[in-house]
């Protein structure tokens, strides 16, 4: 699988822009790395926020919250993870309606927790004209090294958990995942959100 983001954490502190110069430290291996795109939705109390593009600035573990910056960073947010979505190259699987689809890529814009669904802007536009897709999280594989929370398993001390994924496994389609806990575990697809 050629995405492989796993040497991202470095890149925090690169910009010049509100809060250059100050010493974040570095977030740990679970955590979205500061200076990753990410959109910005699910927000009730600061709602026109949401569909907005945003930049990682740093993990606050006391709040666990991620500060966002938004509006070319003229706004910061202290966001939960389940309100952001990593922008990132995705590789689409499993669908059986649409099998032309299949070992597309496409880059992953938004979830949707309402209805489960990934919003994904195909590489290549389709014969009808279409670019953009909702996908269950089954139907998507998303690069190691992407930071995910692990939701819908059997063993609920798993579920909310942020982790990384370590290794991904496309003939089982499994990933292998590091947990905040400290455990390592393998899940299936569906059982990620980014």
């Amino acid at each position: 699988f050629p995405f492989d983001f796993g040497g991202m954490g470095g890149m925090g502190g690169m910009g010049m822009g509100k809060g250059a110069g100050k010493s974040r430290p570095a977030p740990p291996a679970w955590a979205i790395p500061a200076g990753t795109t990410v959109m910005v939705h699910g927000l009730e109390k600061a709602a026109e926020h949401n569909q907005k593009s945003g930049k990682i600035m740093s993990w606050d573990d006391s709040k666990s919250r991620y500060e966002v910056e938004v509006d070319s960073g003229d706004t910061t947010l202290s966001l939960k993870p389940q309100n952001i979505t990593q922008t990132c190259s995705v590789k689409i699987v499993g669908i059986e309606s649409k099998p032309e689809l299949n070992g597309k890529s496409a880059q992953l814009l938004s979830f949707d927790r309402a209805n489960w669904r990934y919003t994904v802007r195909l590489a290549e536009r389709l014969e009808n004209g279409k670019d953009v897709l909702g996908l269950q999280p089954s139907n998507v594989i998303l690069p190691k090294g992407t930071r995910i929370v692990v939701a819908n398993l059997g063993k609920e001390e798993f579920n909310g958990q942020m982790a990384q994924i370590n290794e991904v496994d496309e003939s089982a389609q499994r990933y292998q995942v590091a947990c905040k806990n400290g455990k390592v575990i393998k899940i299936k697809f569906e059982n990620v959100v980014c």
